[in-house]
């Protein structure tokens, strides 16, 4: 075997294996080895092969899987299993939301959160006659844990910038727009046994704490009612 052979025969065998957790596939790039040099029916062969190998697999043996991997301008099908089976978009769909939100908006767009307020400002006792305003934007990062560095001070902050417009005093309320988006926080098609996970909190104008909401509770002996230890925020 030539060199060239043998380099290509081990690029084959070092080939990324496919990946799976709860039935999230990725497909890495990287899975068809010199893919300039290759044919599609080449590259098709050796996926398929990865793929036959990971759909038998007897711990999925009760799943319902569905693999589809295609050109990207083309839209040839390179290889696939079950490609036409109707399932659930799960975690993969992140893929398509995050390219489409770069195409759209752009890799610098930064979302925005707006502080307002309506009524009048007497100067002379700091009285605001009126409504503080709040204008979201949809933000999601607003005091979530999962960005513990982004946004921590974000009320002392808005404090500041209200504090500085010379309001000291409000007679009126709070009040919280989130009509950027209309009433609907998550799609039609989504499991309604999701809707109650991390994962599946809906999608609001105003985005706080990650739209999550924890109660915890000690049970007792049944027929008791359970005893509500703490809630978070």
């Amino acid at each position: 075997m030539s060199r060239a052979g043998r380099k290509n025969d081990k690029d084959r065998k070092g080939c990324t294996q496919l990946k799976a957790a709860a039935l999230l596939f990725i497909l890495p790039a990287f899975c068809i080895p010199n893919a300039a040099s290759q044919t599609r029916s080449d590259a098709g062969f050796s996926v398929a092969a990865h793929i036959n190998a990971f759909v038998s697999d007897t711990a999925f043996r009760h799943a319902g899987i569905s693999i589809s991997l295609r050109d990207a301008e083309s839209g040839i099908l390179i290889a696939g299993h079950n490609e036409d089976m109707a399932l659930s978009s799960a975690s993969v769909m992140k893929l398509v939301t995050t390219a489409a939100a770069l195409e759209i908006m752009g890799p610098d767009f930064r979302f925005a959160t707006k502080v307002g307020y309506a009524g009048s400002l007497n100067r002379g006792d700091s009285l605001l006659n009126g409504n503080i305003i709040i204008k979201g934007g949809a933000d999601p990062t607003i005091l979530s844990e999962y960005f513990p560095d982004h946004n921590k001070d974000l009320i002392d902050r808005w404090a500041d910038a209200l504090y500085r417009a010379g309001i000291r005093k409000v007679s009126g309320s709070v009040v919280a727009d989130a009509m950027i988006f209309d009433y609907h926080p998550s799609p039609g098609g989504w499991n309604w046994s999701d809707l109650g996970n991390y994962y599946g909190a809906g999608a609001h104008g105003i985005c706080i704490f990650d739209n999550m909401f924890r109660i915890h509770f000690r049970t007792g002996r049944e027929g008791e009612r359970p005893v509500i230890t703490a809630v978070e925020p």
